[in-house]
């Protein structure tokens, strides 16, 4: 519909040359062709960044070829499963570098995470509480907690956290 209305402005310009009716023809395609492409993400988006995560991941591998007890590398390949939408495979290994590492927040970051994309917020928030213990919380990941505490239905601690968030940071509009 947008297009026909460019295609319908830049043919009936009367008072356009040919030049400038080409022009202004070309110009409404170029705008049409950017709506359909913002329209429609999975049109080249999402298939050019699964094959960026995919040599991303297998550089990974690589480098823990090199160094296979790397917990930053562990962490990453991690997270990397988690973008491929492998869930089980990022709650499996975030799981194993917790084994080993029972501090590595990160570790417990990606678990939250994999937790949440399950639809399993209980473990989510526990996962959650744990990296808090390890560190301190980013406003974005108290806002995830108590996003995952609106699913348990646990209204009253998840209005109490995003009260504390927008005190601390009246600007961040998540909250």
């Amino acid at each position: 519909m947008i297009f026909n209305r460019y295609f319908n402005l830049a043919l009936c310009s009367a008072s356009l040359s040919k030049v400038g009716q080409v022009l202004a023809l070309a110009i409404s395609l170029v705008i049409a062709l950017g709506i359909a492409a913002t329209s429609l993400p999975g049109w080249c988006g999402d298939e050019a960044t699964q094959q960026q995560d995919l040599t991303a991941l297998k550089e990974i591998d690589v480098q823990l070829r090199k160094k296979p007890g790397d917990v930053t590398l562990l962490c990453k390949h991690a997270e990397m499963m988690g973008r491929l939408h492998r869930y089980d495979d990022e709650l499996k290994e975030a799981s194993e570098i917790i084994k080993s590492n029972p501090r590595s927040r990160d570790a417990f970051l990606i678990q939250a995470h994999g937790f949440g994309n399950l639809e399993r917020s209980a473990d989510a928030i526990k996962s959650l509480d744990t990296a808090f213990s390890l560190g301190a919380p980013t406003p974005e990941l108290l806002v995830l907690k108590a996003t995952h505490l609106r699913r348990e239905k646990r209204y009253a601690e998840a209005v109490k956290i995003l009260s504390k968030v927008i005190d601390d940071h009246p600007d961040y509009s998540a909250a």
